[in-house]
């Protein structure tokens, strides 16, 4: 998710935006949901969040 990589080069269609007018990517979530299948385990969904850009902030876990 931090990364600024554009194929076309367009940094407004990268993951992590990163613009020379300063508009930018300031924090970031990934969220991770287990399969809905009746038994098939006890897997809970996963919360990360990075209070800053993904490309130079660490992601914690929260607990949901």
């Amino acid at each position: 998710l931090g990364s600024t990589y554009s194929k076309n080069n367009d940094p407004l269609s990268a993951m992590c935006v990163k613009t020379d007018m300063g508009f930018q990517t300031v924090s970031s979530s990934l969220i991770a949901l287990p399969t809905f299948q009746p038994n098939y385990g006890k897997n809970k969904p996963v919360y990360k969040y990075a209070n800053g850009s993904p490309d130079t902030t660490q992601y914690f876990d929260i607990e949901i």
